[in-house]
């Protein structure tokens, strides 16, 4: 919530010792719709077909990372 110097200077400034003194986190869970999620940025236009598709299929890669092709499977 606040920056690393107001932070130090809410510390400095408090009353209560500093092991006690906590700033809690806020975790906020944004909700968007279809239209404005892909105006912000936060998906990507797919095409209607794709749109349907709702499972990822991992891509096989061999031990060093690379993208394995054709029938064969990774080692």
């Amino acid at each position: 919530m606040v920056d690393g110097s107001s932070k130090r200077d809410l510390k400095e400034n408090s009353a209560y010792p500093e092991k006690d003194f906590v700033i809690p986190k806020i975790y906020v869970k944004l909700q968007y719709c279809v239209s404005c999620a892909i105006h912000a940025r936060i998906v990507r236009v797919r095409s209607g077909e794709a749109r349907k598709v709702r499972v990822f299929t991992r891509v096989p890669r061999d031990a060093k990372g690379k993208v394995v092709k054709g029938d064969k499977k990774p080692e």
